[in-house]
């Protein structure tokens, strides 16, 4: 995620898969679009995170806005979660995303994107 940026797509190649043993954040303004590339199953995402979000968007000082995550699996291992924020989300798409064996997919908690909003 060090390589999001606005004007920038970040693709995975379809029938890849890929493990994640941290959180990653995105907070920046876009636009912006992770995402997955050529033919075959959607790129699978393993994540053995037990707490936490996989991917953090936005953060205290937020600066995110305008993304696109689309055509992506995640799967858990019963804990943790897929989408947290961090600040506020300001136009984010989920479109096409397969999320399994998590405690929670997307957490944007009302709470948060109040207090940052």
């Amino acid at each position: 995620m060090g390589h999001a940026s606005a004007g920038r797509r970040l693709l995975l190649r379809r029938g890849e898969k890929w493990t994640s043993s941290r959180s990653s954040t995105i907070n920046n303004s876009g636009p912006g679009i992770v995402g997955a590339f050529g033919t075959g199953p959607t790129p699978l995402i393993t994540s053995t995170i037990d707490t936490g979000p996989v991917l953090s968007l936005s953060g205290r000082t937020p600066k995110f806005s305008d993304w696109r995550i689309l055509d992506l699996a995640f799967r858990g291992i019963g804990e943790g979660g897929v989408f947290g924020s961090g600040g506020t989300a300001k136009r984010l798409l989920l479109y096409r995303v397969s999320i399994s064996n998590f405690h929670n997919g997307v957490g944007l908690t009302y709470n948060i994107l109040k207090w940052y909003g």
